[in-house]
């Protein structure tokens, strides 16, 4: 038990790194809000413009109208939640790198910084990882206990890393993306 112990306060100790190391690189870093150039019934006013034929008459301003003359509508920003994904190899080819670190430690450090930039501007945030299949899937949450269970399944995987794979597969891991959308 105390094996245990010790591993999962290592594993927290990673955790935290992680997001301090994050923390810094993201401070400046994507600057103010995501604005969606998608045109719809959203709340922020966008443009008002000449009413065109075949429009839904719900969207006309009646105090313009009656004010100019003219038939005019309103168009809005439509609001999107926006989804990221990190797709991260954990295949044994990550394993190499330089003296001071490997790639898979250089994969974990920008999938923290993406995975709290996302979490920071309150987008919903999935994982996966590959090898020469699919390792480990997330679906899209927010939440920063989410972020920590993606940062954890990570680190346990860069601990442990798979030897029998014979090649990297990033289609399967593309694939699984797309059939979680």
């Amino acid at each position: 038990m105390n094996m245990f112990l010790s591993h999962t306060l290592n594993l927290l100790q990673q955790v935290k790194e992680l997001e301090l190391i994050a923390k810094k690189n993201t401070t400046g870093m994507f600057a103010g809000n995501y604005l969606s150039t998608v045109l719809g019934h959203g709340l922020e006013f966008h443009e008002a413009r000449k009413y065109v034929q075949g429009e839904s008459i719900r969207l006309i301003d009646w105090n313009m109208t009656a004010r100019l003359g003219d038939v005019y509508v309103k168009k809005f920003r439509e609001e999107r939640e926006r989804e990221v994904f990190l797709a991260v190899d954990v295949s044994p080819s990550m394993f190499f790198g330089s003296q001071k670190r490997s790639k898979i430690e250089t994969a974990l450090e920008a999938a923290a910084t993406l995975g709290f930039n996302a979490i920071n501007s309150n987008a919903r945030l999935g994982m996966v990882s590959f090898a020469d299949t699919v390792t480990d899937t997330f679906l899209p949450r927010k939440g920063r206990s989410h972020l920590f269970a993606i940062l954890k399944s990570l680190i346990i995987q860069k601990n442990k890393p798979a030897k029998d794979v014979k090649s990297t597969n990033t289609e399967s891991a593309i694939a699984n993306i797309q059939s979680l959308r």
